[in-house]
């Protein structure tokens, strides 16, 4: 064989050797991208049932997350919902929310990824025409699922569910803001719908 016809069969080998190893990395990784730093925005709805002052309201999330592995993330949040009042428009009320919550996915390879959420959140009632705050923390459950229609981007839906505890009542003023302890604590729970779009 001669010179040229070696170093042809030698850059065709080579040629073939790179996309075999360049399969078997594919093959390798996995079909949807969990691991690593990803975002999620969501639009929805969120009432107050254990109290009877609010009707539902919309709400919006921002949440950066972090996998950890395929199964398990976790996320930060910033949560705002606007709750008009049932009785006086004076009334209406913002509530706010920033939270720190742990997800599980029980289905991590497969398009449609059923999923549950814990964690613990700071939340806040602001009353937006009179300058008055309820300031708080509790817990936060979610289900949910996400359908995936490719390997970064996936929509869903999300049910959820806080518990939490008003224990500061803040006032303001031309004076400065007025903080005093809201004894007894009020108990309020909340509970919403979010649907979902998310990017990984």
């Amino acid at each position: 064989m001669n010179k040229i016809g070696r170093i042809t069969l030698a850059g065709v080998l080579l040629v073939m050797f790179s996309l075999e190893v360049n399969a078997q990395e594919e093959r390798k990784q996995p079909r949807f991208s969990h691991k690593g730093f990803k975002f999620l925005a969501g639009l929805g709805a969120l009432e107050l049932p254990s109290g009877d002052e609010f009707d539902e309201g919309q709400a919006a999330q921002l949440s950066l997350g972090y996998g950890f592995s395929n199964h398990s993330t976790l996320w930060l949040t910033l949560k705002g919902a606007e709750l008009p009042s049932k009785t006086n428009s004076q009334f209406d009320t913002n509530f706010n929310a920033v939270e720190l919550s742990y997800q599980y996915k029980f289905m991590p390879q497969s398009r449609l990824q059923p999923y549950g959420k814990i964690g613990i959140g700071a939340y806040e009632l602001d009353a937006t025409k009179i300058d008055v705050a309820r300031r708080g923390g509790g817990i936060n459950v979610a289900l949910g699922a996400d359908f995936f229609l490719s390997r970064h981007f996936g929509i869903g839906v999300e049910a959820f569910f806080k518990d939490i505890k008003y224990t500061r009542l803040v006032e303001g003023g031309a004076g400065g803001e007025i903080e005093r302890d809201i004894t007894p604590s009020l108990n309020r729970d909340s509970r919403g719908l979010m649907l979902t779009l998310t990017i990984q």
